[in-house]
């Protein structure tokens, strides 16, 4: 009986020509994910590239692609520099956490075995550590987490920097409509901050249905999106000497469970705190420090910030993945709805999402979506739940005479019609079900201040002020259990790099 060889995969050096770094390499075999095999990043000229170290290049490489690896199981990965010990079984760790989660996720749930990583005899060249400064910087979107960070980083008394990063993923708009411009152009006017715009074709080298064609319910931009913010960030904020980096993570993405010894986490694990702590460790010998500023609060307390205290940025939000030239929302996907309601529901308006309300309710479903997994996966049946929750809790706190001053203001021609009539009609149909459906008392959704130690001082204390002032904080028995999960896995994926983690560490 003969076996198939294991896929391998050779990494070439990135090279660096003007403002642009290019990156490819080489398969043994067709994969079936990529349409080729290269991609680039380019970068504005107010960014000196020069000052970035080869060893970081590679840190970036291996951020935008490595997600991919653990669906092609069982394959090879050849590289030929030589890392550190430490650094390579970090990956190794960080690469074990996706490959346990997808594993749950497929519906065989047959193990597959673990990426393997050859490396070369090339050593690393030594670097330089940026020394600790208040510099801050954060990956933005036009989301509403993106939006949250910008206010909040704005009020702790920071002026950061946001770096975006534009890349086409046809026949998605997400990147490339005039709404997200208009977000990146006014935001910087309205809060006088510098943004910097890194363009990529890495998401046009996938096929995005290959993950789905493997078994896995997710795409390819599941897996990869983040870490493409999360490489341009690097590279900006090591170039200008920036050392403290944010990317989004609300604490949905911080779900998981332990289920026969195995660590599972949300199916949107490229940006989870787990993997942001791994990848933080990684940065660390660079004077680097990355993580979120959303970690402690879930998906609606989020849009509170965006709806209550930071209004002046509230009609920037483009949430939507489905937006179009002529539309910033569909108006009909489960982020669109939760977002609209959320948002009512503090005395926001839909309309600054882009959610065309009537239209919303008109068309509105109650049944709630079938999944199409044979067995739950409970991180993601847990953030399920929690968001239905926000959903009850903000149906439940507006009402028909609320509802009938927002189409007044706002979509007064509906109530001529005859659409904005049939609207409130099917509002007060919903209410009624909902209220049938849950009849008690809902549970507070509080802050959770446990998961803020993942951060460092002096951002820890001001934030906690932040949020203190706006959340009433959630019991910490509610959240323990995953909380205790989480650092428990944050040690272990992290420890080849630092013998004693410690999360309360002085400023640096």
């Amino acid at each position: 009986m003969t076996t198939s060889k294991p896929l391998e995969i050779e990494l070439y050096p990135p090279q660096l020509v003007g403002q642009r770094a290019e990156f490819s390499w080489a398969e043994s075999q067709p994969s079936g994910i990529y349409k080729k095999n290269n991609f680039y990043l380019e970068f504005p000229a107010s960014v000196p590239l020069e000052r970035v170290p080869m060893s970081l290049w590679w840190t970036v490489f291996l951020l935008c692609i490595h997600s991919h690896w653990t669906l092609l199981r069982p394959c090879r990965i050849r590289l030929p520099l030589h890392l550190g010990d430490g650094e390579a079984e970090v990956w190794r760790r960080l690469l074990k956490s996706y490959a346990m989660t997808l594993d749950a996720l497929n519906p065989d749930g047959k193990p597959r075995p673990d990426v393997e990583l050859i490396m070369g005899t090339e050593l690393q060249q030594p670097h330089q550590s940026l020394t600790g400064t208040d510099l801050c910087a954060t990956a933005f979107s036009g989301g509403k987490d993106s939006l949250a960070q910008v206010g909040l980083l704005c009020e702790m008394g920071y002026h950061p920097m946001l770096v975006t990063t534009t890349s086409l993923m046809p026949p998605l708009l997400d990147h490339h409509s005039a709404f997200r411009r208009r977000a990146m152009t006014e935001v910087q006017r309205r809060r006088n901050l510098e943004l910097l715009e890194v363009s990529s074709d890495f998401r046009e080298t996938w096929n995005n249905g290959a993950a789905g064609e493997l078994g896995y319910p997710l795409s390819i931009n599941e897996l990869s999106d983040t870490f493409l913010y999360t490489a341009a960030l690097v590279v900006v904020c090591y170039a200008r000497g920036i050392t403290n980096l944010f990317l989004a993570s609300e604490n949905e993405v911080a779900a998981n469970s332990v289920e026969k010894g195995l660590y599972l986490q949300n199916s949107h694990f490229m940006y989870s705190a787990l993997t942001q702590a791994g990848i933080s460790t990684l940065l660390r010998p660079y004077g680097l420090h990355y993580g979120s500023l959303t970690v402690a609060l879930q998906s609606s307390q989020v849009q509170e910030l965006v709806t209550s205290r930071y209004r002046d940025l509230s009609d920037l939000q483009c949430s939507c993945w489905r937006v179009t030239e002529t539309h910033q929302a569909c108006s009909e996907c489960s982020e669109c709805k939760r977002l609209a309601w959320v948002s009512l529901s503090l005395g926001g308006s839909p309309a600054d999402q882009g959610v065309n309300f009537v239209w919303m309710l008109n068309h509105y479903n109650t049944r709630p979506t079938q999944s199409s997994q044979k067995r739950p996966h409970w991180p993601n049946h847990f953030v399920d739940a929690g968001f239905r929750t926000q959903i009850v809790r903000a149906i439940l706190s507006v009402s028909p005479a609320k509802i009938f001053k927002y189409l007044l203001r706002q979509h007064p021609l509906s109530l001529v019609d005859g659409s904005g009539w049939r609207a409130l009609r099917q509002f007060q149909l919903v209410r009624e079900d909902t209220r049938r459906e849950h009849p008690g008392p809902l549970p507070l959704i509080g802050y959770r201040p446990g998961y803020l130690q993942l951060l460092q001082e002096p951002i820890r204390e001001r934030l906690q002020t932040i949020l203190a002032d706006q959340f009433e904080p959630e019991a910490e028995a509610l959240h323990a259990p995953p909380l205790a999960n989480l650092l428990t896995a944050v040690a272990w994926v992290t420890q080849p790099l630092v013998e004693n983690i410690q999360f309360q560490s002085k400023e640096s």
